[in-house]
């Protein structure tokens, strides 16, 4: 988890939604009242009890068995929590398991002895020096993320000063805004966040920009919501917030009933609460502190009537490719690099220092989510990465193209499938661009830099593909390659014989090659070449050099397009 959270590699199984990403999230991933990483005090401890172990030899120090003591009471602390939160990070489990194991060895040794002082200095000293690297570490990691986001930033507040100051055609609807509005109707910068009350993140901008309307008159401010809760979001894979939904139904529902003034007055209470009530009688009591009367609320409340605003704010969130909240938009441009200290400051007074003219939300709109992630693709925060060559390429369309589409997938694998079906489609008939699928099966069969064997089989799949162009070239790969793709459910030995005829391929000699060395060779080369790229999940897809991401976020038919929109893109800027 340490080399996960300093960006040194990228561990198997730990995605961006993964239960290690959760955990990373969570509030005991610190030391409390510190800012340092769990991970890091983990990491010291257990290399400096590695030195006293060795230099305790047969006989046991007391104080190792009371550091060991209590590095097992914070292994069944972290534990619960873990298993709390439902969050499943393969490492975490194992470490803790190990410590735990330690732990009861220690206590079953029958021998004591005082701590030799060289000994104790070289274990402290050990403690001390891992401590410090991870600290340098540490500090080189955020540099990096502080240069890359004000370099996201500095260019979504240039674009934002750029359309203020240019003319807008105000619609006849009423624009991008949320339904309740704070500040002027007619404002010269208009901010809109999408949110999540129990959002860290949510709360640290809400706080800039409570001190922006106290300070400049000519900003408004609405919010949409996108609570990440599967109680009124089901476009959510996990539950992340368990009280985000009832927030942001209290939220509307004060909307409802007391207009602009109830709802902003809940809408900071709310954040003041961190988005948590846990019985009707403290939503009542904080009702009341707010000046208004709470009968009726709680009926309203969880009626369908303060669910329609959310599912509406959902589905537009989702239309702009919203990923994680907060989303920020000013003056119709969403701002990035939101994470830089006092981002939505610097970015609104940039934008009033140009002065722009004031006006509605009538004229703001911001690109939706196919032409997000087409310009999140060509950004140069996405930069070219270097492909590793395949010795043994076997690309569909043209073989000499410059445009290189390369797909790290599994066969068994279902948006490999899909993504696969899409790209082959696409680039039939075309001269211009060339794609070759590289097989990463996520099966510790033949790929042991996976966590887990998810896919078993997958490696016998991506044998057969590779032996059939040792069988019969680049031709009879693609046949074989289509077939395995599509029969992925149920691509058996016994299957491939009977289509062998329809695929003119002679289905016992090719699964006879599948054994030979030369196939592992290829296969390997593969896998080492997905995890010298440091590969976070399959399928992963480079289009000219650039990581595709997010592309299947909305479904699979807005999937397709994307992934076309950034093919076409591609070949374009050839």
């Amino acid at each position: 988890m340490a080399i996960e959270h300093l960006g040194l590699a990228t561990l198997p199984g730990c995605g961006p939604r993964s239960g290690c990403a959760a955990l990373a999230g969570d509030p005991w991933a610190t030391v409390p009242l510190t800012s340092w990483p769990t991970a890091f005090l983990g990491t010291a401890f257990f290399t400096g009890m590695l030195v006293l172990w060795l230099g305790s030899r047969r006989e046991l120090p007391g104080v190792l068995r009371w550091l060991t003591r209590a590095g097992g009471v914070a292994s069944l602390w972290l534990l619960a929590v873990l298993l709390s939160g439902e969050h499943f990070c393969v490492y975490c489990l194992v470490t803790h398991a190990a410590n735990l194991t330690f732990w009861g060895i220690v206590e079953c040794a029958r021998a004591r002895a005082p701590l030799s002082r060289p000994t104790s200095a070289v274990a402290s000293a050990t403690f001390l020096a891992v401590s410090l690297s991870l600290w340098g570490l540490e500090l080189h990691s955020r540099a990096e993320a502080r240069a890359r986001g004000e370099e996201e930033f500095a260019r979504s507040t240039a674009a934002a000063v750029r359309s203020s100051a240019e003319p807008g055609e105000e619609r006849s609807d009423a624009g991008f805004r949320g339904r309740y509005l704070l500040g002027p109707e007619r404002a010269a910068v208009r901010l809109v966040v999408i949110t999540d009350y129990q959002c860290r993140d949510c709360r640290a901008i809400e706080g800039q920009i409570e001190r922006l309307m106290e300070r400049h008159d000519g900003v408004s401010l609405s919010v949409k919501h996108f609570p990440y809760c599967r109680d009124c979001n089901p476009t959510v894979e996990r539950t992340l917030h368990g009280n985000a939904c009832w927030a942001a139904r209290a939220a509307e529902t004060a909307g409802i009933l007391w207009g602009d003034e109830g709802f902003w007055s809940m809408h900071r209470w709310l954040f003041e609460q961190e988005g948590v009530f846990t019985s009707t009688e403290q939503l009542e009591s904080g009702i009341r502190s707010l000046g208004w009367d709470p009968r009726g609320f709680v009926e309203l409340m969880t009626s369908d009537a303060s669910t329609a605003g959310i599912a509406a704010d959902v589905q537009e969130a989702r239309r702009l490719g919203l990923y994680q909240t907060p989303m920020i938009f000013l003056n119709g441009v969403e701002l990035r690099g939101w994470h830089v200290p006092d981002a939505v400051v610097r970015a609104v007074e940039a934008v009033l220092d140009a002065r722009p003219e004031p006006r509605t939300h009538a004229g703001d709109a911001p690109p939706l989510a196919v032409e997000k992630c087409v310009a999140d693709w060509s950004d140069s925060s996405n930069p070219r990465r270097t492909i590793p060559d395949d010795p043994h390429a076997r690309p569909f369309g043209a073989s000499e193209a410059a445009l290189r589409i390369v797909h790290f997938g599994d066969y068994l694998e279902p948006t490999s499938v899909e993504a696969d079906r899409i790209i082959r489609s696409w680039i039939e008939g075309r001269s211009d661009a060339r794609y070759e699928f590289r097989p990463y099966p996520v099966d510790r069969a033949c790929n042991p830099h996976v966590a887990e064997t998810k896919h078993p089989g997958a490696c016998r799949s991506a044998r057969t593909a590779e032996a059939a162009h040792l069988l019969g070239g680049l031709e009879v790969h693609r046949r074989v390659h289509a077939w395995l793709m599509d029969h992925s459910d149920a691509a058996t030995d016994n299957a491939l014989i009977r289509a062998g005829a329809a695929l003119g391929v002679d289905a016992e000699a090719l699964l006879a090659l599948r054994e030979e060395d030369a196939v592992s060779v290829a296969l390997g080369e593969d896998v080492a070449a997905g995890h010298q790229l440091r590969l976070r999940s399959v399928p992963t897809i480079f289009v000219d050099g650039r990581q595709v991401t997010r592309w299947r976020w909305l479904g699979e038919e807005r999937g397709r397009e994307i992934l076309h929109a950034i093919l076409e893109a591609a070949c374009e800027g050839r």
